[in-house]
């Protein structure tokens, strides 16, 4: 299949057996228990071969010099049925994140980067509460987010500097558009796989088709 001059489109595969963990179970006295039976487990989604979850991003190769202009809408971290939606979420730096509790019972959201030039986060939201603008300074990825009142609730987030990134789909596709003709480096970052670096060239007339293939850490 053809690719759209400036547009690099991919799917993300696990090689072997997948690991498939059991769902946790939610009772009673945590709250959680009457708003769902079991919390799914999302650090590994597997489905036909395909990897969700991965972020694609840009690691060399942009023009030197370049700027993009900083979104003013903020991309939303919920909690809902005692899960975070989304488990992997995706920002730029200097754009606001919406921190949300959509649930009739109290969470934490506790954000611990390791770049010191991003502030931590430890708050409490009230049910249906509403936490907005977060801001992160710098790039910084697979920032670990976690409720300490339900600890099983979990959460990624990645801090990127440009718009040419993408997450890949429940079946493991992604597709980056609008860069221009060059020899690009990018990485696959995942939250247990880890990261992996490839090289994709783009030509002035066609974009790139690529396999990105991930296995389980030693």
């Amino acid at each position: 299949m053809d690719v759209a001059a400036g547009t690099i489109r991919g799917r993300v595969i696990f090689e072997g057996i997948p690991p498939s963990p059991p769902p946790v179970l939610l009772g009673a006295q945590d709250g959680c228990g009457s708003l769902r039976e079991s919390a799914p487990f999302e650090k590994l989604i597997v489905r036909e071969g395909g990897v969700a979850n991965v972020l694609i991003r840009v690691k060399r190769g942009l023009p030197a010099g370049q700027s993009w202009p900083t979104p003013s809408e903020p991309v939303v971290l919920d909690q809902r049925g005692c899960v975070f939606e989304p488990h992997v979420l995706v920002t730029r730096v200097g754009a606001p994140v919406s921190l949300r509790n959509s649930d009739p019972l109290s969470h934490n959201v506790h954000v611990r980067p390791s770049n010191p030039a991003n502030d931590a986060v430890n708050l409490t939201l009230a049910p249906s509460a509403q936490e907005s603008a977060l801001l992160f300074a710098a790039p910084e990825l697979a920032i670990p987010v976690r409720c300490d009142i339900h600890p099983w609730m979990q959460a990624v987030l990645h801090v990127v500097e440009d718009p040419f990134y993408a997450l890949s789909d429940a079946n493991g596709a992604f597709e980056l558009r609008g860069l221009p003709a060059g020899e690009y480096e990018l990485e696959a970052c995942h939250e247990w796989l880890g990261r992996f670096t490839f090289s994709v060239q783009l030509s002035e007339a066609e974009g790139a088709e690529v396999l990105v293939r991930m296995s389980a850490p030693n």
